[in-house]
């Protein structure tokens, strides 16, 4: 009788050594990638293609798609569009689930950045980064969270920065700094609210990130890097990240 107990409560509880389902590839795994054809955006879909998803790339400028002529149509769909524009947003999930006939993930890269003094900071350029930084993710993340509802999961990963946790507040990046302090939020209280549907979201909080010329871009993450991180948070479909802050080792921030 005992021994019969101790295997009913092994085949309900995992062992120690449980080990969490892991994606060994993303065949058949959709995803959307706003500002996808350029920087962090480029680096991620590259680096999700390469493990065998199928992308839609979002870009408001479509000389950008010349990054991706070379790729293979059946798995590549490049979609001119403005994502802080409510009905350019629809369009895009539309022609995705068109195409691939769902969404599993989508990935908010889209952003601005302006460095000004605070002082001759204008009305419009308060629009410009709150809108590209923080309305985009909004619109983007609106459309697609009843189709992962709908189907009972899905991810949405949005790129922050590591400036929400007082990391190198320099002077002229009160709008930047707002707007990832902003997105860091959104991320965490819709990840509270969408898990009962089996919905993860995540803020990824990088430190520098060599996207720009300086003489010291060897001390700043890569774009690649950030493509690493992307990867890991969709194959390890059952791990809640609430998000990661990282920077490169040789960066002392």
């Amino acid at each position: 009788m005992i021994i019969k107990v101790k295997q009913l409560i092994q085949s309900i509880i995992p062992p120690g050594n449980y080990i969490s389902p892991f994606a060994n590839t993303l065949n058949n795994h959709v995803v959307i990638i706003t500002g996808g054809c350029r920087n962090v955006g480029k680096a991620i879909a590259e680096s999700l293609y390469k493990e065998g998803a199928s992308l839609a790339l979002v870009s408001r400028n479509d000389t950008n798609f010349n990054n991706f002529l070379n790729f293979d149509p059946k798995r590549i769909l490049l979609i001119k569009a403005n994502c802080i524009n409510k009905e350019d947003v629809n369009r895009v999930v539309n022609l995705t689930i068109d195409k691939y006939g769902k969404v599993n993930t989508l990935i908010n890269c889209a952003g601005k950045f302006i460095n000004k003094p605070f002082v001759n900071t204008s009305i419009n350029d308060y629009n410009l980064v709150i809108d590209n930084n923080l309305k985009s993710a909004f619109l983007m993340s609106s459309a697609v969270v009843p189709v992962f509802k709908k189907h009972k999961g899905g991810l949405i990963i949005n790129i922050g920065s590591k400036i929400s946790h007082n990391t190198n507040i320099t002077p002229n990046k009160v709008l930047y700094a707002t707007a990832k302090y902003a997105i860091e939020g959104f991320s965490f209280a819709l990840n509270k609210e969408l898990k009962p549907y089996g919905v993860r979201v995540t803020c990824l909080m990088p430190a520098t990130i060599n996207t720009f010329l300086s003489l010291n871009s060897k001390n700043y993450l890569s774009a690649y890097d950030i493509s690493s991180v992307a990867l890991m948070l969709i194959k390890f479909k059952n791990i809640d990240f609430e998000g990661i802050i990282f920077k490169s080792i040789k960066h002392d921030i």
